[in-house]
């Protein structure tokens, strides 16, 4: 299908490049259907009238996708993945209700680029909102670059004649080496299951295939290898009216692996952000079950424990408190499951960027009815309060959710730390490490 020729007998084969011009250009013979409604887009796109040896009049209205409709588990999971993306990222995105929620959320970011395999009505929404400029890019700056396109009528009307919109072949666009060379490329993409060491399944659940494999692979390759890139894996916890989890123990029998452990960095659930990178597969398996739906996570870690040797006193809950607050910190810091634990924040808003300057958080402890305290300060924040403001609201929550106390570790060098929990109430007792101080506050009940 393509547009009428123009004055030199070139028809655009429109919104959909993808492999149409790689089977036309390997064809003996193509036979082209002339459709007035398809858009004339840019890019490498075009056949000569002389390249064709039939030519059919059809006019047909051109396959639309209604914008997807959005719940609040989708949206919480798009605004988890926005906070892992900066100013100035590149972008690949497909469609569904994950991308559409992620890009729904980034609505407030600044000078955004697209290089995707497939462009819909979100990415159009970015770019008339200015949000995408692809100012930053460094492979075909200031355009969006996209294989295919697909939504609603909207997306045919901006692409038709559009400069700053150019489509190619997706062995063009989907080439890792043509990816990495756009820095922090975030390459987004959804699963249908996903093991505790990271495989991610994507076109199968067992041996009934889904879809294809897509271009996923591809793009998590070039965020990968792009500086400053990463790359993310965005589902919801469960599936089937929340009786299956997503995040499993092992995989279905019979399930693909569309993507390998060691190329994704981030899997985000509506529970919050599993960071992988570097992780061990300890490490990795407790990331992934704090972001499994809550009924599942007793079982995972049961099941875990069977066969990567985390130990019973392991927690489900990552242990290290980073000194400094970088966005990546921050994001893990605040990607708690907030019915059970808690995490308060201190931001600095300054035009649409949002810095985080203090955390705290708890862990609610079911066997005793108590939680543990702990807080995070950006160096450059320390000393303003901000710790006391945050216990303050800390103490009010654990008595509203009917805790027989709080407590914390802190180190014995920590003075300032220590003096703000002995301000509210907490009381020093003896510890087993000299270089801590068990520090513990008795809740009253309302």
């Amino acid at each position: 299908m393509v547009t009428p020729p123009d004055e030199l007998g070139y028809c655009s084969l429109g919104g959909s490049i993808d492999i149409t011009l790689s089977a036309a250009l390997a064809a003996k013979h193509i036979v082209a259907q002339v459709n007035h409604n398809m858009p004339r887009t840019n890019g490498q796109c075009f056949l000569h009238v002389n390249q064709f040896s039939v030519m059919i009049d059809g006019d047909a209205p051109l396959p639309t996708i209604a914008v997807p409709t959005s719940d609040p588990i989708h949206q919480r999971i798009g605004q988890y993945v926005s906070l892992l993306i900066e100013d100035r990222s590149t972008l690949q995105v497909g469609i569904g209700r994950v991308p559409d929620a992620v890009l729904t959320a980034l609505s407030n970011h600044r000078d955004l680029g697209i290089h995707s395999e497939m462009m819909s009505d979100g990415v159009v929404d970015l770019i008339k909102k200015g949000v995408i400029t692809n100012r930053y890019k460094q492979f075909h700056p200031r355009k969006s670059v996209t294989s295919f396109c697909m939504g609603t009528h909207a997306v045919y009307d901006f692409i038709h004649e559009n400069p700053h919109v150019e489509i190619y072949p997706s062995s063009y666009v989907n080439n890792p080496a043509h990816i990495a060379q756009n820095n922090n490329m975030i390459s987004i993409n959804s699963a249908l299951e996903v093991d505790l060491t990271g495989q991610v399944v994507a076109d199968s659940i067992g041996y009934d295939f889904y879809s294809g494999i897509g271009g996923q692979m591809y793009f998590v390759t070039g965020a990968t290898i792009s500086k400053g890139g990463k790359s993310i894996i965005a589902l919801p916890s469960t599936a089937k009216d929340k009786q299956i989890s997503r995040i499993q123990a092992t995989l279905a029998q019979g399930s693909g692996v569309v993507t390998s452990r060691g190329h994704v960095d981030y899997i985000v659930t509506e529970f919050g952000i599993a960071s992988l990178k570097g992780k061990s597969i300890r490490e990795r398996a407790l990331e992934l079950i704090r972001v499994a739906h809550p009924k599942f996570r007793a079982m995972l870690l049961e099941q875990v424990r069977q066969h990567y040797w985390v130990p019973d006193y392991q927690a489900l809950t990552p242990t290290e408190v980073p000194k400094h607050m970088s966005r990546q910190k921050s994001c893990d810091l605040v990607s708690i499951d907030q019915s059970v634990d808690l995490a308060l924040c201190v931001v600095k808003q300054n035009g649409s960027r949002v810095s985080i300057h203090a955390v705290g958080r708890f862990y609610y402890y079911a066997q005793n009815n108590t939680a543990e305290v702990a807080f995070v300060t950006r160096e450059s924040s320390q000393g303003m309060g901000m710790a006391s403001l945050l216990l303050n609201s800390m103490i009010d929550i654990a008595r509203k959710r009917k805790f027989t106390g709080l407590f914390a570790l802190v180190k014995s060098q920590n003075k300032p730390m220590i003096n703000v929990f002995k301000q509210h109430g907490f009381i020093a007792q003896p510890s087993e490490d000299l270089h801590e101080k068990d520090m513990y506050l008795a809740l009253e009940q309302e």
